[in-house]
């Protein structure tokens, strides 16, 4: 497994920690890669998290694990949905629109 931990742009200059990983051939199941995103009480590195990527991972998925602002800001409480959807939205892009990470279709 090829790991990386990368940082994506959100919003006025603020960015979301990640870690991309890759599986160790390119041997993808089709044009995917999965998301995972913490709970409200957690981060990107909660185990459970980090075992079903490394699970997917294994079964040739590539994935992305994502901190929302709020937990890179060490917040507790979430932010407002608009700004939760957002940071959805620009790891989705970001994960779609590299040309080195994108799923291969």
């Amino acid at each position: 497994m090829n790991t990386e931990t990368i940082r994506i742009p959100v919003r006025d200059g603020e960015q979301v920690s990640a870690v991309l990983s890759l599986p160790e051939s390119d041997r993808s199941p089709g044009p995917v890669g999965v998301i995972l995103a913490h709970g409200a009480g957690n981060d990107m590195n909660h185990p459970l998290l980090v075992s079903l990527s490394q699970g997917l991972v294994k079964a040739g998925y590539r994935t992305l694990r994502f901190n929302f602002l709020y937990r890179e800001k060490g917040r507790k409480r979430p932010d407002g949905q608009n700004l939760l959807e957002k940071t959805w939205a620009s790891v989705y892009q970001f994960l779609r629109d590299h040309p080195r990470y994108r799923p291969k279709t």
